[in-house]
């Protein structure tokens, strides 16, 4: 019902703000989760009493994703878009915006599949009754990966750790905690 709620609402921002808006958004979110889900491995190795910490883990990718995002989204406002930037026409930009606003939102939920499935809570039975684990793990494990395949992929970047084991570390956090060391 939620992931529902917040593809409509996705949809209905894009309608709203226009295609050019939210491709921004698309594109800075990706950059955002792909910089976390880089770096909060790194992060977790060179701290060594909070290494196993899933909150931990939690906290560090909220905060990167929320702060690269916010300097992402300044720098896109500032400088690309202006108050009313209208470049394509009404319907065409109307339909692509919510395409677009369905990708973003599908996006954000995936990335709030990753945090779901990190926190214990994700274990416990009366929240196993409304959400199955293993498909939100599932879903987050294949969501992501894509996210930063893409980023990859556009930015010609070529990490050390394959992105899906950066991923998949960041999953396992729940079950073995040291399993971040192997990522680094």
């Amino acid at each position: 019902m939620f992931f529902i709620i917040s593809i409509i609402a996705f949809v209905w921002l894009g309608i709203h703000k226009g295609l050019f808006f939210m491709i921004s958004i698309l594109f800075n979110l990706s950059v955002a989760i792909y910089i976390a889900i880089a770096s909060v491995p790194g992060i977790l190795h060179f701290s060594p009493g909070l290494s196993g910490s899933t909150y931990y883990a939690v906290g560090c990718l909220v905060v990167i994703v929320v702060s690269v995002f916010a300097g992402l989204h300044w720098l896109s406002l500032r400088f690309f878009q202006g108050d009313k930037a209208m470049y394509f026409g009404t319907l065409f930009d109307s339909a692509a915006s919510a395409v677009v606003g369905f990708l973003t939102g599908y996006i954000f939920w995936g990335f709030l599949m990753l945090l779901f499935t990190i926190l214990p809570l994700s274990q416990k039975a009366f929240v196993q009754k409304y959400v199955s684990g293993k498909n939100a793990r599932e879903f987050a494990h294949i969501t992501m990966t894509d996210v930063c395949k893409f980023v990859i992929m556009t930015s010609l970047d070529s990490p050390g750790t394959p992105i899906e084991e950066k991923v998949q570390a960041l999953l396992d956090l729940q079950t073995a905690p040291d399993s971040i060391e192997a990522t680094n």
